[in-house]
């Protein structure tokens, strides 16, 4: 429900932000700086991107889980698919995606996030692992017993049905 209400909201947000801006300064300057935030936010995307695609070598050569560098890039993936999209509203989110410090907070607000809501028994716990919110749920371990059955065809006592 929250992407319908985002799908019909964002494309009236930048109706009425083309018309402000549009009436301000006209429609070629409009369409210009259009064209130009897309530019420059394109440039900066890939400076950045090849940034976070280092950063995310170096992490993974030293043996560390790159889950910095692999959420700024999925914040650049993002912000490259903004630019993509003209308009003032969606440049504006995708620049802010593109500052480092506005990535942190947004991955410590997410990982706090995931914490309280996402996986049971917190960051790290593996399915079937008691973690500090009490017992996983995502699997549920049955200690059973067998007992294995040999069924022979009557006719033939050598012979196994089934096999």
């Amino acid at each position: 429900m929250v992407f319908l209400i985002l799908f019909i909201l964002i494309p009236l947000i930048e109706i009425a932000l083309f018309a402000a801006i549009g009436g301000e300064i006209g429609v070629l300057n409009t369409l210009l700086l259009c064209v130009a935030s897309a530019t420059a936010g394109v440039m900066i995307l890939q400076r950045q991107g090849l940034k976070t695609f280092f950063n995310l070598n170096e992490a993974n050569n030293r043996g560390e889980i790159p889950i910095q560098q692999i959420f700024d890039g999925f914040c650049l993936f993002i912000a490259g698919i903004l630019l993509i999209i003209p308009g003032f509203f969606t440049d504006f989110i995708a620049f802010a995606l593109l500052i480092p410090p506005i990535r942190v907070v947004l991955r410590q607000s997410l990982a706090g996030w995931v914490q309280v809501h996402g996986f049971p028994g917190g960051p790290g716990a593996r399915p079937g692992q008691d973690g500090p919110n009490g017992p996983s749920s995502t699997y549920t371990a049955l200690d059973v017993e067998y007992e294995e059955i040999s069924v022979t065809d009557p006719d033939d006592d050598t012979k196994k049905i089934g096999s």
